[in-house]
């Protein structure tokens, strides 16, 4: 009887300590950030710029919300569907926009809408905004995924236009956890958020009267789409932003340029005052600048895409002998940065955007997306209701075992060494009596 109730008692605990969420370890199968745009005005000459945009680059990703109406519409648009169309056949991933009203518009009313996009425009998927950042909508828009699933519409993005719960993750493909004037801190970008594929989340920026380049190939480390505009409210999405192309070319792995450089080896002899310096600079786009000055040799890398510098010198000292002594000198490259400072930032050279190295400069092509860690490594802590839940059950184990002792049921080795008599002999374990 001793033996069972010990191993129901570890039964019990493993059980519960099984239960305990796995450590989150969903891989980031997106390797390059995309544009996600959305394209609420009529058909015309800003659809045409973003068919061109990824036509001229074809490994950024796009994606582009249609609105004909608030939604659908009461009927099929011709311009729209032939707009759609287009767009489609460029590479570009369309979506539907509906609205859901933070989880208090019916289900059945949202549903139809998507019908209306699946029938009428044959799009790819929804946008669902108007999102309750708050996981107590979670059933709410896991009906909505789903269905959406259940009908073609293989891909779906949330709208809540700030931060989420952390239990909402994965409901949509993405969900764009940033929509205001200014660019997003990259700490924002970060934190939690990088315990998930960065293919989850997305971000919006209004007002962004220049676009800093850099600031954009850092933020891609984060999310899998974003979106970067001039254009304020009430009306941020009448038209695409004067520096689109260009917002296109900065999340172009092909158009983010590298620079590596090796060591110096740099000779000194005091007899002979004189040095031998071997050096290889390399560039992926640019040209090699050398000098000379007393002494001193100086090669700079000037890329020609994006702005860096990468210098490496060694220096003549005459040693007190003629014993020849080695010097390495290490290059160190410093990518610069805007040089206005974007709406929503204090300084163009924050700690967060700025980047230095001993022997790398820029953004790696063959890295870009590859910075932060693309399988999760843990998980949140537990919630209070389980260390509550934990409390309760101990105690009860508690409880029950002392019930047991004391009607006579239960009886440990150690209850009885105070009234043993010499020599000690254990009693029976429980009484027969107890069972019939």
């Amino acid at each position: 009887m001793q033996a069972l109730t010990i191993f129901t008692a570890l039964s019990l605990f493993l059980t519960i300590f099984m239960a305990v969420p796995a450590p989150v370890t969903r891989a980031d199968t997106q390797p390059v950030t995309g544009l996600i745009i959305p394209l609420f005005m009529n058909p015309g000459p800003d659809w045409e710029a973003v068919i061109q945009a990824r036509l001229a680059h074809p490994s950024v990703p796009i994606i582009a919300i249609v609105n004909p109406d608030n939604g659908p519409g009461s009927s099929l648009s011709i311009p729209v569907l032939n707009g759609v169309e287009d767009l489609q056949a460029a590479g570009v991933t369309v979506l539907g926009y509906v609205y859901t009203s933070y989880g208090s518009r019916s289900i059945g009313d949202v549903e139809a809408d998507m019908d209306s996009y699946r029938t009428w425009y044959g799009v790819n998927g929804i946008l669902f905004d108007e999102m309750s950042s708050s996981v107590t909508s979670l059933s709410y828009y896991t009906t909505l995924s789903s269905y959406a699933a259940s009908t073609g519409l293989t891909f779906t993005v949330g709208n809540p236009g700030s931060d989420i719960d952390m239990g909402l993750v994965g409901v949509f493909n993405t969900t764009i956890i940033y929509e205001d004037p200014g660019l997003p801190t990259l700490s924002f970008l970060g934190g939690w958020h990088a315990l998930f594929p960065r293919s989850d989340f997305a971000f919006i920026a209004l007002g962004v009267s220049s676009l800093d380049s850099s600031f954009v190939q850092s933020a891609s480390t984060h999310v899998g789409y974003l979106y970067v505009t001039n254009l304020t409210p009430p009306n941020p999405y009448i038209g695409l932003p004067s520096y689109f192309s260009d917002l296109v070319a900065a999340l172009d792995p092909g158009n983010q340029s590298s620079a590596t450089t090796t060591t110096t080896l740099a000779m000194t002899n005091s007899s002979t005052d004189t040095s031998a310096t071997t050096s290889n600079v390399s560039s992926t786009e640019g040209s090699t600048v050398t000098s000379s000055s007393n002494g001193t040799t100086t090669q700079t890398v000037v890329p020609t895409t994006s702005t860096a510098t990468a210098t490496e010198s060694s220096t003549i000292t005459p040693p007190s002998n003629n014993t020849a002594t080695q010097t390495v000198s290490s290059t160190t490259a410093t990518p610069s940065t805007s040089t206005s400072t974007p709406i929503g930032h204090t300084s163009s050279t924050s700690p967060d955007q700025t980047a230095t190295g001993s022997q790398t400069t820029g953004i790696d092509a063959s890295s870009s997306g590859n910075s932060r860690p693309q399988v999760a490594t843990g998980g949140p802590p537990p919630p209070a209701w389980f260390l509550i839940s934990m409390g309760v059950v101990f105690a009860s184990l508690f409880v029950i075992l002392a019930w047991f002792r004391k009607s006579g049921v239960l009886a440990l080795p150690w209850d009885h060494v105070a009234h043993a008599s010499p020599p000690f002999v254990l009693p029976p374990f429980a009484s027969p009596t107890k069972w019939r």
